[in-house]
């Protein structure tokens, strides 16, 4: 262990976007400083095999992301996920 951190974000603020169109916390990347919301996903088979990941099917379906905001789009998982990924 180098006595760094391995994390991306951060919880950030309060949940004053319940109203938004993206609802839920905003989480702020520490690298670029762009603010995120984290949505829930469910990977199906179809998804495994198309993306080949790393477990095999029913180990792990179900994922946090990070999600854009502005772009609408998937950035990349959570830290959280990862982490779960790992152990």
């Amino acid at each position: 262990m180098r006595g760094e951190s391995d994390r991306t974000h951060i919880r950030y603020g309060d949940n004053e976007h319940c109203k938004d169109e993206f609802p839920g916390y905003r989480y702020k990347d520490f690298k670029t400083g762009k603010l995120y919301v984290e949505r829930y996903m469910i990977f199906t088979k179809e998804h495994y095999e198309m993306l080949h990941l790393w477990s095999s099917y029913g180990f792990q379906k179900e994922f946090t992301v990070l999600f854009d905001i502005d772009e609408k789009k998937m950035v990349r998982f959570s830290d959280g996920t990862i982490e779960g990924m790992e152990s």
